[in-house]
């Protein structure tokens, strides 16, 4: 069987919510594929994912940080970081559990 890694086989169901956010961990902590966790992030629903969308936001984010990074070849400062996050907030389908109340798109 094909593995992403040394334990995650490839064929497990890609749309299992846990599973892709394995996969998303998997790119950003060990593969620094941004661009691929953005582009996974941003094309699934997350249907089992209720109050915990927070930590999708928070893979977002580390995504973005990651992207801007790699575009001036160093790490961002705070305030470099925090505008990123600005500029790029999360998409609509991974939402906020609060709706809206405590979102990081409102500071």
């Amino acid at each position: 069987a094909e593995y992403m890694g040394s334990s995650v086989p490839l064929n497990v169901s890609n749309t299992i919510d846990q599973v892709i956010i394995l996969r998303v961990k998997y790119m950003l902590t060990t593969q620094n594929q941004y661009s691929d966790a953005l582009d996974i992030l941003s094309s699934n629903c997350f249907p089992t994912i209720a109050s915990d969308r927070n930590k999708l936001q928070e893979l977002w984010y580390i995504a973005i940080e990651q992207r801007e990074a790699a575009k001036i070849g160093r790490k961002l400062t705070p305030i470099e970081a925090r505008k990123a996050r600005l500029i790029n907030p999360s998409p609509r389908n991974i939402g906020c559990s609060y709706a809206g109340n405590f979102c990081r798109e409102y500071w």
